[in-house]
């Protein structure tokens, strides 16, 4: 008898690009994520180099849910230079797990998103990460 597919658990490090339909170069991010069984949360930290004169750090929470290849999340900025406002995010994971592409809208502005999975160490302290948190309740 087949076995049922295993659920894609999305804990981990992902590294991102996102793009403004105006602008011809994309901003990078990296995005940390806890799974709990269908539901996640984590953290985006990113460089915004495109918004002004000088490139500005900002760091914003995620939470969201995936199901049947099926990802949203929405993305809430914590203030970081001034930044407080909330981007929802809609897209599709990969068959192996290791990529979510789709849209993000903000008000009446869009644009694509592509989260890639870590490799590596990076990955391995993330998993490690997510092991001691469950132990310590």
């Amino acid at each position: 008898m087949p076995q049922a597919p295993r659920p894609t658990n999305l804990t981990g490090t992902r590294n991102g690009v996102y793009s403004y339909p105006m602008l011809p170069q994309p901003e990078h991010f990296v995005a940390e994520l806890v799974d709990h069984g269908g539901r996640f949360v984590g953290t985006i930290s990113e460089t915004a180099r495109l918004s002004g004169p000088e490139p500005v750090d900002l760091r914003a929470e995620v939470a969201g849910t995936h199901a049947a290849g099926e990802v949203r999340f929405t993305k809430v900025y914590d203030g970081s230079a001034g930044w407080t406002h909330s981007v929802a995010y809609d897209g599709h994971l990969n068959a192996e797990g290791t990529e979510i592409s789709g849209h993000w809208t903000l008000g009446s502005m869009q644009g694509r998103f592509l989260m890639v999975r870590a490799s590596g160490k990076e990955e391995s302290r993330a998993v490690r990460r997510e092991e001691l948190a469950s132990v310590r309740g």
